[in-house]
């Protein structure tokens, strides 16, 4: 096997220096970034070169440690639809259900999705001028105060807040117009 050398140079340490020895941009498959500057966060997925995106001003969030967040805003996903005779909340996608002129008798089917102690979910329901019966699945129940929505108001928006419990295995009903809005 021959020697390796740099520069002319026969490498004895195995050390290079990579701001004499190096030229271009070192390639991931090299250990490298695979760019030649970067500037902000570095984001890379092992198998391309990294990308760079603008770093925010702050502490930045990790995804292993307990941090306490001030000022942010955290926009709920909603799952929206115009009339469905049934619907089926994923909550794992979905933190809120909107129906916008229901026209139909309407069944809230159980939930899918892997839930968590303590989530919230919230729907939020408007007929399409006619009241329409609602028939919620085994895995809603109310609170005692809250009581799950039974038929609409023509015309009238309700809206309702859930919240999983892990024990029951359930979604709450913690609160629901009934009267509408």
């Amino acid at each position: 096997m021959g020697k390796t050398t740099v520069r002319g140079e026969q490498i004895t340490d195995s050390t290079v220096s990579l701001t004499i020895d190096v030229k271009d941009v070192l390639p991931v498959a090299n250990g490298g970034s695979g760019a030649s500057t970067l500037t902000g966060m570095l984001i890379g997925n092992g198998a391309s070169a990294f990308t760079a995106v603008a770093a925010p001003t702050g502490t930045v969030v990790g995804t292993s440690d307990t941090q306490t967040l001030d000022n942010k805003r955290i926009n709920p996903r909603v799952s929206s639809t115009t009339s469905a005779s049934t619907i089926t909340p994923n909550l794992d996608t979905a933190d809120m259900q909107v129906n916008t002129a229901q026209a139909a008798a309407l069944t809230v089917a159980n939930y899918s999705g892997t839930p968590v102690d303590g989530q919230i979910w919230k729907f939020r329901i408007k007929d399409n001028g006619t009241s329409r019966a609602i028939t919620w699945g085994t895995n809603y129940v109310d609170s005692g105060t809250g009581v799950r929505l039974a038929a609409t108001v023509a015309g009238k928006t309700h809206t309702g807040t859930f919240v999983y419990d892990s024990v029951l295995t359930k979604l709450v009903c913690l609160a629901f117009d009934a009267t509408g809005y």
